[in-house]
């Protein structure tokens, strides 16, 4: 138990570094990128839209960790265990899926391409 209440700990301190616009070489994909490439991405956003990913799955573990401290949790173990990890499989996939068609929100002002009415 007290493993877990250090490991939220540390998975909220990575969280809110990331929501303040820090920490953006623990962003994957953005780390990778070649100069070019990471100057037309706001790096604030994507390190904003990360921590939020974060600090959701922080509450889903903080959620989890007081459900199993409870009669509840001792009896039902396995079913919030595996709802648990639905949700934050179904958080990543979602995440993977969507990222791409929304990949222009992060671009930087500049870099903002601008459909013309035909």
């Amino acid at each position: 138990m007290i493993m877990g209440f250090i490991l939220i700990i540390f998975f909220l301190a990575i969280s809110i570094a990331l929501l303040n616009g820090k920490l953006s070489f623990l962003v994957d994909g953005y780390n990778s990128m070649d100069e070019l490439e990471k100057n037309k991405y706001d790096e604030r956003k994507v390190c904003k839209k990360t921590g939020f990913e974060l600090l959701f799955a922080d509450i889903v573990l903080m959620v989890v960790m007081v459900l199993l401290n409870t009669d509840y949790g001792k009896s039902h173990s396995a079913a919030i265990g595996l709802i648990s990890a639905v949700i934050i499989v179904a958080l990543t996939f979602g995440n993977v899926l969507i990222s791409p068609k929304i990949k222009e929100r992060y671009y930087k002002d500049e870099f903002k391409t601008k459909k013309s009415n035909l």
